[in-house]
C-alpha cells in the first residue's frame, strides 16, 4: 500500500474463472459497502455485465 495525495492505493490481482488480471492504482476504501471496476477493463478476462444498467438523468 502507498499513499497518493493522501489516499491509500494498492495494486490487485483480479481473478475470475481461473483467469488473472493485474490492476494498478486501485483506491482502497475500507468503509465502502461494495467495489466497482471498469467493465471495459475486467472484460479482458471474461467478466460480463448482467442485468439492466440504469442511467441517472
Amino acid at each position: 500500500m502507498r499513499l497518493l495525495y493522501g489516499f491509500p492505493i494498492v495494486d490487485i490481482d483480479f481473478i475470475f474463472d481461473g483467469r488473472k488480471l493485474h490492476i494498478n492504482y486501485v483506491l482502497l476504501d475500507t468503509g465502502s459497502a461494495g467495489t466497482t471496476f471498469d467493465a471495459a477493463v475486467v472484460s479482458e478476462i471474461g467478466v460480463k455485465l448482467r442485468g439492466q444498467i440504469r442511467q441517472q438523468s
